[in-house]
């Protein structure tokens, strides 16, 4: 282990010393408060994973961990999911190893890593092999909150892996030094003037070093038909990824797609760099580390994980707008089954059906059988519901019980509560525990009330729990009795309070089914909980637009949610805006959160006033009822 540079432990590049300060290429490490926690998981073998945003560090704390604690071991870095997988079923792995995954999301493929896997190299007395992980936040909350329009066998198993990691083998790498770090980096900087410099830039110390905001001034930033072609072919490539395809794209399929990531004033000037120059200038290392467009063997070509961040969270030239038209069947021509997959996934998210459509039919002609389920799903949501029953029983037939719980959600939308109870049953028997759920409600409003709370019961495996879910069902049937007798409340109310049920059930896809149908009704309540929902699940732009719209209807504590989620994916000034209007509002934790975003930019007087006029408020013996302070 002591003899493997960190460059090969896919440690980024740091930025070019000073010319007048000599040393070596990359900086000395300085130590994090994590280093003890990290030290104990790793000395104790079993699995850490380190999160953190890109370009934090995390590959640098992990591989200096493996240094201090397993000088002696033999090092294993697999090339892929399926190596990992054929590695653990021969003896190659016995003894003291590190297995090294770097971007672990890299080995969650199928035929690759999963729980069973992982147990398999972790559980045997014999072998004491410790399983180093590093995964940014953006792709691990992709499976801590995985819904059932992106969910497929690889993305449930990497779920199951992800939560079977205890949270002290959870270790967060955070964008700023703490106090002692900063303190440790100062003792470092006249050794070498890059640690000084990266303690005052604003991005970060650790993106500093690897020229995070420097990449993002390369693409961003500049003039002349050297700069608008080489963009140009770093947008297409952050693209590619943006739009599912996660692998290197081969240069060629860039330079097609290049003309439509250039202003129009410049498609067809004459001045123009050929291909070959414009990617000599996107590969260029920046400052001497990373570059922006990385090149592969073979003429590929991959965009960083940094942009690609970047670009999520709509900070890059990129801005808010969908991938061209133009790509996705340059995509869909390169890729396999599973990559088809993951560009419908993406597609749906981008709102781009067609697209999803073509992509999810081309995964299951190559074989990936579970994408049935996702057709079947976005048909569903375009109201062609035949033809999504066609897909969920294509799916049933070849081993997915999502497929049965979907024609069974679907028959109870429709209105065939017998069918529905049919299907979901048949679910329940293949192993389905959301259709478990979904079963109790079905017989619950079929008036089989026993039935229902039986379920419950084995649902939660607790009386008292389970007496609560049931007693709601009940309650909600003869509800829903009286509403189809003409009193209240409304079948739509009915459907919002059942997404509620279902929600707080852990049954989140069909909650969210509940919540847009209520909300398409009108039910600006159900509108807010859609928001809420897909705020839970990270799903920025969708929470965004419900948010936007219950604003619009005139409810003003979705301001204070909506400054929350733009916080969250770093749209800072947006941010500020939507707290002071919570604030104006009436919303005092709004101040609170106002006043946080101020002491962190520097502005402590004003961060102290804004304190001390949620005190008066709070304070006031007669305060107004406060808006958007409840924590859904």
């Amino acid at each position: 282990m002591e003899q493997v540079g960190l460059l090969e432990l896919r440690v980024k590049r740091a930025i070019e010393r000073d010319a007048q300060s000599p040393g070596p290429d990359m900086p000395a490490y300085v130590g994090r408060d994590v280093d003890t926690s990290l030290d104990e998981v790793v000395e104790g073998g079993g699995i850490v994973l380190l999160h953190g945003r890109a370009a934090t560090g995390k590959t640098r704390i992990a591989a200096e961990a493996v240094r201090r604690c397993c000088p002696e071991h033999t090092l294993v870095v697999p090339v892929d999911g399926p190596a990992l997988r054929e590695l653990a079923s021969t003896r190659f792995l016995e003894g003291d190893v590190v297995l090294w995954l770097d971007d672990l999301e890299r080995f969650l493929t199928p035929g690759g890593l999963d729980l069973g896997v992982l147990q398999k190299l972790c559980a045997e007395e014999s072998t004491r092999v410790v399983v180093v992980a590093t995964i940014r936040d953006q792709q691990l909350a992709k499976y801590e909150t995985a819904r059932l329009i992106g969910e497929q066998e690889f993305d449930r198993a990497a779920a199951d892996l992800v939560a079977a990691i205890p949270p002290e083998r959870r270790i967060r790498v955070g964008q700023d030094l703490t106090r002692t770090e900063s303190k440790r980096a100062q003792l470092l900087r006249t050794r070498d003037t890059r640690i000084g410099h990266a303690l005052k830039a604003i991005e970060g110390f650790a993106e500093y070093l690897a020229a995070g905001r420097a990449m993002m001034d390369r693409w961003s930033i500049g003039d002349g038909p050297a700069h608008h072609c080489g963009a140009a072919l770093i947008s297409g490539a952050v693209d590619c990824r943006r739009a599912g395809y996660n692998e290197p794209v081969p240069g060629a399929l860039l330079c097609r797609i290049q003309r439509h990531y250039l202003q129009p004033s410049w498609r067809d000037r004459a001045d123009l760099p050929s291909a070959e120059e414009a990617l000599r200038w996107a590969v260029e290392p920046v400052l001497g580390a990373s570059s922006c467009l990385q090149p592969r063997a073979d003429d590929l070509y991959l965009a960083p994980d940094y942009l690609l961040d970047r670009a999520q969270a709509g900070d890059s030239p990129l801005g808010t707008a969908k991938p061209p038209v133009q790509l996705w069947p340059e995509l869909l021509q390169i890729a396999v089954a599973t990559e088809a997959f993951n560009i419908g996934v993406s597609a749906h998210s981008l709102r781009e059906p067609e697209v999803a459509i073509t992509a999810f039919r081309q995964a299951v002609e190559g074989g990936f059988t579970s994408a049935h389920v996702n057709l079947g799903v976005l048909l569903e949501s375009l109201q062609r519901d035949e033809e999504a029953a066609i897909e969920y029983t294509a799916a049933a037939e070849a081993g997915h019980s999502e497929g049965l719980l979907n024609l069974g959600l679907l028959r109870h939308k429709q209105g065939d509560l017998d069918d529905a109870v049919q299907q979901l049953q048949a679910a329940v028997d293949a192993g389905s525990r959301e259709a478990e759920v979904n079963l109790a409600v079905v017989l619950a409003e079929r008036g089989r009330s026993e039935e229902a709370e039986a379920a419950f019961r084995s649902i939660t495996g607790s009386d008292e729990t389970a007496a609560k879910f049931g007693l709601e069902h009940l309650k909600y049937e003869r509800r829903r009795q009286k509403a189809r007798a003409g009193t209240e409340p409304t079948e739509n109310e009915l459907r919002y309070r059942r997404g509620g049920i279902l929600h707080e059930s852990g049954s989140v896809a069909a909650a969210e089914l509940a919540y847009r149908a209520a909300a398409e009704a009108g039910l600006v309540d159900a509108r807010l909980d859609l928001a809420l929902l897909l705020h839970e699940q990270r799903r920025v732009a969708e929470a965004e637009v419900e948010y936007r719209a219950v604003i619009g209807a005139g409810r003003r504590e979705a301001r204070f949610h909506l400054a929350r989620l733009l916080e969250t994916v770093g749209r800072s000034d947006e941010a500020h805006r939507e707290y002071v209007l919570a604030a104006e509002a009436g919303a005092p934790s709004a101040r609170y959160y106002l006043a946080r975003m101020l002491w962190l930019a520097g502005r402590a007087e004003e961060a102290e006033e804004q304190v001390d006029l949620a005190a008066e408020f709070y304070a006031s013996p007669s305060p107004s009822t406060e808006v958007g302070d409840a924590e859904k």
